[in-house]
């Protein structure tokens, strides 16, 4: 049995029953368990989909734009929150990456998946403009700038 008991005074776990506070149940296993478990059931997400189901492979540099879209996602979130007045700079360049890419409707909804992606974990993180998230943001554009000059160098135009 994979469950703590809500009374706040027993803990079940593994089938064992032990009577001590709430506080002391093993909750981070408990919750890693269940997500892990719900994740295993759920179906793949649809850029792994399209690749099964498309004939075509995917471009050799895909886990760097399927990188880059997430970390545009993040810069979107980090330097609005940090009030950048970018004025959406970051959609936008996920936006030029799509019409670039010019890529099918599955691939397309993962990649804007991958940027929503980067936005919703960091905004989980961060709620306020912190030196943290300061330094996060600044982080993550210089990881952009590698990848962004990584593709073409490597892999041409």
């Amino acid at each position: 049995m994979l469950l703590a008991i809500a009374d706040g005074y027993s803990c079940a776990l593994f089938g064992k029953e032990t009577m001590r506070p709430r506080s002391f149940c093993p909750r981070p296993v408990l919750t890693f368990v269940v997500a892990a478990i719900a994740a295993a059931a759920l179906p793949l997400p649809a850029g792994a989909a399209d690749a099964q189901n498309d004939n075509t492979l995917p471009p050799a540099y895909e886990e760097q734009i399927l990188e880059r879209a997430e970390i545009l996602g993040s810069l979107h979130y980090l330097r609005e929150l940090c009030q950048a007045g970018e004025n959406g700079l970051w959609r936008t360049q996920m936006e030029g990456m799509l019409s670039a890419e010019q890529p099918s409707a599955n691939r397309k909804a993962y990649l804007v998946a991958r940027f929503n992606r980067g936005f919703r974990a960091l905004r989980e993180v961060y709620r306020a403009c912190t030196p943290a998230a300061a330094e996060a943001a600044n982080r993550y554009l210089r990881q952009g700038m590698r990848i962004a000059a990584e593709i073409p160098n490597r892999y041409g135009q």
